[in-house]
């Protein structure tokens, strides 16, 4: 390997498998690059790293205590632990703090199947919550806010990682979402509580790693594995956007956008 191809390459071990990676790239992208799941809950790849949901902590050697891998940038001959004692209690943890104000509605909730809440617990625990204290059931003991036509928001299912916030900031430079309150009584809203001021372009809904933020015309119409998935061009405008079209029973059910593909992704 010439000198030029090695500047190209670093070496990190992680749970004591070694893989070659991009230089500077993130502890958690490497983690997936090596099959290795580590839970998040704030990160995305086309979001600014925040580190803010402190789910995916691991133990990096020559670090003190646990480090937040949406956050460290890999270097040659790092060597990371993701399933210690420590992570995986540090995982456990925070999502028993998320589940404690949870509903857990799971087999009515519209993304059961696909939530993150739901497989990180099933992968990493807790198995008992060590405190619940349910807001009730959604439709039932307390009303979800409608945000839109198009899109209802149940501040009880959300986790807080701010995804919604920072791509309408981020992305779409758009600031239809904020951030009101802090501690126990934050909560994501619209600019006064008013109806979302936006086109409506669904990033938000495609982001929430919960059932916080959802698509009120088909809701409750099918589960998630239950549709068929076709890759389509939207047309309410002219930048062509490839949106994914969730059907049955020849009726559309919801509609997703896919961040891998499209002329302009």
């Amino acid at each position: 390997m010439s000198e030029e191809e090695k500047s190209d390459v670093c070496i990190v071990e992680i749970d004591d498998r070694k893989i070659k990676v991009k230089p500077g790239i993130l502890v958690i992208e490497a983690a997936k690059q090596a099959g290795i799941t580590v839970p998040h809950f704030c990160y995305n790849e086309r979001l600014e790293s925040i580190a803010a949901c402190r789910l995916c902590l691991v133990e990096i050697e020559g670090m003190r205590g646990l480090q937040p891998s949406c956050a460290m940038r890999v270097k040659d001959g790092m060597q990371i632990r993701t399933t210690t004692e420590a992570a995986m209690q540090s995982h456990a943890e925070v999502l028993d703090q998320n589940l404690t104000n949870h509903p857990l509605d799971c087999p009515k909730c519209e993304v059961t199947g696909c939530c993150d809440l739901e497989d990180f617990t099933y992968e990493f625990g807790p198995h008992r919550v060590s405190y619940y204290n349910p807001p009730g059931l959604s439709g039932v003991n307390y009303e979800e806010t409608a945000w839109s036509p198009m899109i209802t928001f149940d501040t009880h299912k959300c986790v807080e990682c701010y995804r919604c916030v920072r791509a309408c900031d981020e992305i779409h430079q758009v600031s239809a979402l904020t951030v009101d309150g802090r501690g126990g009584k934050l909560r994501i809203s619209t600019f006064a509580d008013g109806p979302l001021n936006c086109d409506f372009c669904g990033s938000c809904f495609s982001l929430c790693p919960t059932g916080a933020i959802t698509q009120h015309p088909g809701r409750f119409f099918k589960k998630n594995w239950e549709y068929d998935k076709r890759e389509a061009i939207c047309t309410h405008c002219a930048h062509g956007c490839t949106v994914v079209l969730c059907t049955s029973e020849e009726k559309i059910g919801k509609v997703e956008d896919t961040f891998h593909s499209g002329i302009n992704k």
